[in-house]
Protein backbone atom coordinates (compact mmCIF):
# COMPACT_ATOMS: atom_id res chain seq x y z
CA UNK A 1 0.00 0.00 0.00
CA UNK A 2 1.41 3.39 -1.00
CA UNK A 3 1.45 5.97 1.77
CA UNK A 4 0.24 9.42 0.71
CA UNK A 5 0.79 10.98 4.16
CA UNK A 6 2.97 10.43 7.25
CA UNK A 7 2.15 7.50 9.50
CA UNK A 8 -0.18 8.40 12.38
CA UNK A 9 1.31 8.43 15.87
CA UNK A 10 -1.79 7.01 17.53
CA UNK A 11 -1.42 3.19 18.01
CA UNK A 12 -5.08 2.51 17.23
CA UNK A 13 -4.84 4.49 13.99
CA UNK A 14 -1.68 2.58 13.07
CA UNK A 15 -3.46 -0.73 13.64
CA UNK A 16 -6.35 0.35 11.41
CA UNK A 17 -3.88 1.38 8.71
CA UNK A 18 -2.02 -1.93 9.02
CA UNK A 19 -5.16 -4.04 8.63
CA UNK A 20 -6.35 -1.90 5.75
CA UNK A 21 -3.05 -2.58 4.02
CA UNK A 22 -3.04 -6.34 4.52
CA UNK A 23 -6.69 -6.61 3.54
CA UNK A 24 -5.77 -5.06 0.20
CA UNK A 25 -3.20 -7.80 -0.51
CA UNK A 26 -4.28 -10.68 -2.69
CA UNK A 27 -4.25 -13.99 -0.82
CA UNK A 28 -3.34 -17.37 -2.31
CA UNK A 29 -6.34 -19.57 -3.16
CA UNK A 30 -6.79 -22.78 -1.18
CA UNK A 31 -6.09 -26.09 -2.92
CA UNK A 32 -8.58 -28.58 -1.45
CA UNK A 33 -8.20 -31.33 -4.03
CA UNK A 34 -6.48 -33.65 -1.52
CA UNK A 35 -8.16 -32.42 1.66
CA UNK A 36 -9.00 -36.01 2.64
CA UNK A 37 -5.32 -37.04 2.73
CA UNK A 38 -2.67 -36.61 5.41
CA UNK A 39 0.09 -34.04 5.05
CA UNK A 40 2.59 -36.85 4.67
CA UNK A 41 0.64 -38.58 1.90
CA UNK A 42 0.37 -35.33 -0.04
CA UNK A 43 4.10 -34.71 0.25
CA UNK A 44 5.05 -38.33 -0.46
CA UNK A 45 3.38 -38.18 -3.86
CA UNK A 46 4.90 -34.82 -4.78
CA UNK A 47 8.09 -35.11 -6.88
CA UNK A 48 9.29 -31.75 -5.55
CA UNK A 49 9.19 -32.85 -1.90
CA UNK A 50 11.13 -36.13 -2.04
CA UNK A 51 14.20 -34.88 -0.12
CA UNK A 52 12.14 -33.39 2.71
CA UNK A 53 10.05 -36.58 2.96
CA UNK A 54 13.06 -38.90 2.93
CA UNK A 55 14.57 -37.03 5.89
CA UNK A 56 11.28 -36.87 7.83
CA UNK A 57 10.98 -40.66 7.45
CA UNK A 58 14.17 -41.05 9.54
CA UNK A 59 12.45 -39.48 12.55
CA UNK A 60 9.45 -41.43 13.84
CA UNK A 61 8.10 -38.55 15.91
CA UNK A 62 8.07 -36.17 12.95
CA UNK A 63 6.63 -38.78 10.61
CA UNK A 64 3.86 -39.53 13.10
CA UNK A 65 2.88 -35.86 13.26
CA UNK A 66 2.48 -35.66 9.50
CA UNK A 67 0.66 -39.00 9.20
CA UNK A 68 -1.69 -38.95 12.20
CA UNK A 69 -5.16 -37.70 11.33
CA UNK A 70 -6.28 -37.44 14.96
CA UNK A 71 -3.55 -35.52 16.79
CA UNK A 72 -4.18 -31.98 15.62
CA UNK A 73 -3.33 -29.95 12.56
CA UNK A 74 0.16 -28.88 11.55
CA UNK A 75 1.55 -26.38 9.09
CA UNK A 76 4.54 -27.61 7.10
CA UNK A 77 6.89 -25.26 5.27
CA UNK A 78 8.44 -27.56 2.68
CA UNK A 79 11.64 -26.55 0.87
CA UNK A 80 11.49 -27.70 -2.73
CA UNK A 81 14.00 -30.38 -3.74
CA UNK A 82 15.96 -27.88 -5.80
CA UNK A 83 16.57 -25.72 -2.71
CA UNK A 84 18.25 -28.56 -0.82
CA UNK A 85 20.66 -29.15 -3.70
CA UNK A 86 22.11 -25.67 -3.20
CA UNK A 87 22.97 -26.42 0.45
CA UNK A 88 25.69 -29.03 0.16
CA UNK A 89 27.36 -28.31 3.51
CA UNK A 90 24.03 -28.32 5.30
CA UNK A 91 23.04 -31.62 3.69
CA UNK A 92 26.38 -33.17 4.64
CA UNK A 93 25.96 -32.18 8.27
CA UNK A 94 22.34 -33.35 8.36
CA UNK A 95 23.45 -36.69 6.95
CA UNK A 96 25.85 -37.28 9.82
CA UNK A 97 24.14 -35.54 12.74
CA UNK A 98 20.72 -36.93 13.58
CA UNK A 99 19.90 -34.32 16.24
CA UNK A 100 20.86 -31.47 13.93
CA UNK A 101 18.75 -32.94 11.11
CA UNK A 102 15.74 -33.22 13.40
CA UNK A 103 16.22 -29.61 14.54
CA UNK A 104 16.32 -28.31 10.97
CA UNK A 105 13.21 -30.28 9.99
CA UNK A 106 11.38 -29.20 13.15
CA UNK A 107 12.03 -25.57 12.26
CA UNK A 108 9.84 -26.16 9.18
CA UNK A 109 6.83 -27.51 11.11
CA UNK A 110 4.35 -25.50 13.16
CA UNK A 111 1.86 -27.13 15.54
CA UNK A 112 -0.74 -24.58 14.42
CA UNK A 113 -2.94 -24.33 11.34
CA UNK A 114 -1.52 -21.32 9.51
CA UNK A 115 -2.91 -20.15 6.17
CA UNK A 116 -1.20 -17.44 4.13
CA UNK A 117 -3.85 -15.05 5.39
CA UNK A 118 -2.69 -15.83 8.93
CA UNK A 119 0.94 -15.36 7.91
CA UNK A 120 0.16 -11.76 7.05
CA UNK A 121 -1.44 -10.99 10.40
CA UNK A 122 0.90 -12.87 12.73
CA UNK A 123 4.51 -12.01 12.02
CA UNK A 124 5.99 -14.78 14.18
CA UNK A 125 4.82 -18.36 13.78
CA UNK A 126 5.80 -20.89 16.50
CA UNK A 127 7.43 -24.09 15.27
CA UNK A 128 7.85 -27.43 17.04
CA UNK A 129 11.56 -26.68 17.54
CA UNK A 130 11.91 -25.68 21.19
CA UNK A 131 15.57 -25.57 22.27
CA UNK A 132 16.21 -26.24 25.95
CA UNK A 133 16.57 -22.98 27.80
CA UNK A 134 14.56 -21.00 25.29
CA UNK A 135 11.56 -19.04 26.52
CA UNK A 136 9.37 -20.79 24.00
CA UNK A 137 9.43 -22.43 20.59
CA UNK A 138 11.68 -21.31 17.78
CA UNK A 139 9.78 -18.80 15.68
CA UNK A 140 9.47 -18.53 11.92
CA UNK A 141 9.40 -14.83 11.09
CA UNK A 142 7.08 -13.84 8.27
CA UNK A 143 6.82 -10.75 6.12
CA UNK A 144 4.57 -9.85 3.20
CA UNK A 145 5.42 -7.39 0.46
CA UNK A 146 4.81 -8.58 -3.08
CA UNK A 147 5.52 -12.12 -1.91
CA UNK A 148 5.53 -14.03 1.37
CA UNK A 149 8.97 -14.02 2.98
CA UNK A 150 9.95 -16.45 5.74
CA UNK A 151 12.94 -15.57 7.95
CA UNK A 152 13.87 -12.83 5.46
CA UNK A 153 15.35 -15.45 3.14
CA UNK A 154 12.87 -17.99 1.82
CA UNK A 155 9.98 -17.11 -0.46
CA UNK A 156 6.71 -18.98 -0.27
CA UNK A 157 6.15 -20.18 -3.84
CA UNK A 158 2.94 -22.20 -3.46
CA UNK A 159 0.68 -22.21 -0.44
CA UNK A 160 -2.60 -23.22 1.15
CA UNK A 161 -2.52 -26.88 0.12
CA UNK A 162 -5.15 -28.27 2.46
CA UNK A 163 -4.71 -31.68 4.10
CA UNK A 164 -6.94 -33.51 6.55
CA UNK A 165 -4.44 -32.94 9.36
CA UNK A 166 -2.92 -29.63 8.35
CA UNK A 167 -1.75 -27.37 5.57
CA UNK A 168 1.31 -27.25 3.30
CA UNK A 169 3.29 -24.31 1.94
CA UNK A 170 6.31 -24.65 -0.37
CA UNK A 171 9.50 -22.59 -0.03
CA UNK A 172 12.27 -21.83 -2.50
CA UNK A 173 14.96 -22.04 0.22
CA UNK A 174 15.75 -24.10 3.27
CA UNK A 175 15.26 -22.37 6.61
CA UNK A 176 18.81 -22.78 7.84
CA UNK A 177 19.65 -22.84 11.55
CA UNK A 178 21.04 -19.70 13.17
CA UNK A 179 24.76 -19.03 13.16
CA UNK A 180 26.72 -19.66 16.33
CA UNK A 181 26.84 -16.85 18.84
CA UNK A 182 30.60 -16.53 18.33
CA UNK A 183 30.37 -16.08 14.56
CA UNK A 184 27.74 -13.38 15.05
CA UNK A 185 29.88 -11.58 17.64
CA UNK A 186 32.94 -11.75 15.40
CA UNK A 187 31.06 -10.11 12.55
CA UNK A 188 30.93 -6.82 14.49
CA UNK A 189 34.15 -4.81 14.45
CA UNK A 190 32.98 -2.74 17.41
CA UNK A 191 33.08 -5.87 19.61
CA UNK A 192 36.79 -6.59 19.08
CA UNK A 193 37.70 -6.29 22.78
CA UNK A 194 34.84 -8.56 23.86
CA UNK A 195 35.88 -11.12 21.22
CA UNK A 196 39.51 -10.86 22.31
CA UNK A 197 38.47 -11.57 25.89
CA UNK A 198 36.43 -14.62 24.82
CA UNK A 199 39.40 -16.09 22.96
CA UNK A 200 42.10 -15.37 25.53
CA UNK A 201 39.95 -16.50 28.45
CA UNK A 202 39.08 -19.75 26.62
CA UNK A 203 35.38 -19.00 26.58
CA UNK A 204 35.07 -18.95 22.79
CA UNK A 205 34.40 -22.67 22.33
CA UNK A 206 31.43 -22.56 24.69
CA UNK A 207 30.00 -19.46 23.00
CA UNK A 208 30.53 -21.01 19.55
CA UNK A 209 28.63 -24.19 20.43
CA UNK A 210 25.41 -24.59 18.47
CA UNK A 211 23.94 -26.89 21.08
CA UNK A 212 20.39 -26.84 22.31
CA UNK A 213 21.00 -24.74 25.41
CA UNK A 214 19.70 -21.21 25.16
CA UNK A 215 21.70 -18.15 26.10
CA UNK A 216 21.58 -14.39 25.82
CA UNK A 217 24.76 -12.34 25.50
CA UNK A 218 24.90 -8.69 26.48
CA UNK A 219 28.10 -7.77 24.63
CA UNK A 220 29.85 -4.54 25.71
CA UNK A 221 31.19 -2.58 22.76
CA UNK A 222 34.77 -1.38 22.50
CA UNK A 223 33.49 2.08 23.40
CA UNK A 224 31.95 0.67 26.59
CA UNK A 225 35.26 -0.89 27.61
CA UNK A 226 37.14 2.30 26.77
CA UNK A 227 34.73 4.27 28.93
CA UNK A 228 36.19 2.51 31.97
CA UNK A 229 38.84 4.29 34.00
CA UNK A 230 42.23 3.80 32.30
CA UNK A 231 43.67 1.99 35.31
CA UNK A 232 40.71 -0.38 35.47
CA UNK A 233 40.89 -1.07 31.74
CA UNK A 234 44.64 -1.77 31.85
CA UNK A 235 44.20 -4.00 34.90
CA UNK A 236 41.42 -6.09 33.35
CA UNK A 237 43.42 -6.78 30.20
CA UNK A 238 46.59 -7.68 32.14
CA UNK A 239 46.96 -11.46 31.58
CA UNK A 240 48.66 -12.07 34.92
CA UNK A 241 46.71 -9.88 37.31
CA UNK A 242 43.45 -8.97 35.65
CA UNK A 243 42.27 -11.96 33.62
CA UNK A 244 40.45 -13.72 36.51
CA UNK A 245 38.46 -10.53 37.07
CA UNK A 246 37.90 -10.00 33.35
CA UNK A 247 36.59 -13.57 33.08
CA UNK A 248 34.11 -12.92 35.88
CA UNK A 249 33.04 -9.70 34.16
CA UNK A 250 32.53 -11.44 30.80
CA UNK A 251 30.49 -14.24 32.41
CA UNK A 252 28.32 -11.63 34.09
CA UNK A 253 27.27 -10.52 30.58
CA UNK A 254 26.24 -14.04 29.50
CA UNK A 255 22.82 -15.21 30.61
CA UNK A 256 22.78 -19.01 30.39
CA UNK A 257 19.69 -21.17 29.87
CA UNK A 258 17.58 -18.17 28.85
CA UNK A 259 17.02 -16.83 25.35
CA UNK A 260 15.70 -13.32 25.79
CA UNK A 261 14.34 -11.28 22.88
CA UNK A 262 14.22 -7.52 23.16
CA UNK A 263 10.51 -7.38 24.15
CA UNK A 264 11.20 -9.89 26.95
CA UNK A 265 13.58 -7.47 28.64
CA UNK A 266 10.73 -5.05 29.26
CA UNK A 267 8.77 -7.67 31.21
CA UNK A 268 9.45 -7.90 34.92
CA UNK A 269 9.37 -11.69 35.08
CA UNK A 270 12.29 -11.92 32.63
CA UNK A 271 14.58 -9.60 34.58
CA UNK A 272 15.44 -11.27 37.91
CA UNK A 273 19.10 -10.76 38.79
CA UNK A 274 19.64 -14.42 39.65
CA UNK A 275 19.45 -15.52 35.99
CA UNK A 276 22.92 -14.13 35.35
CA UNK A 277 25.43 -16.95 35.75
CA UNK A 278 28.68 -15.72 37.28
Amino acid sequence: MKLEQPLPSDPDALEVLFHKGIDSLQDMPADKRRADQSVYKILRTDPDATIFCSMVEKHANLLSRLQDLNSGEHTVLVPLDESWKHNGKLMTRMGGDQDFREAVLSAHISPHYVTTDTLVRFLNIPTILTPDGANGPQLARTRRSRTFQINDAATLTTGNIIAKNGIVHYLDRVLTPPHSSLSVLQSFSELSLFNKALLELELADDVAALGIKGRTIFAPTDAAFRALDDEIFDFLFDPKAGYPYLKALIKYHICQRHRLHKPDLAEEQHRPSHIFQR
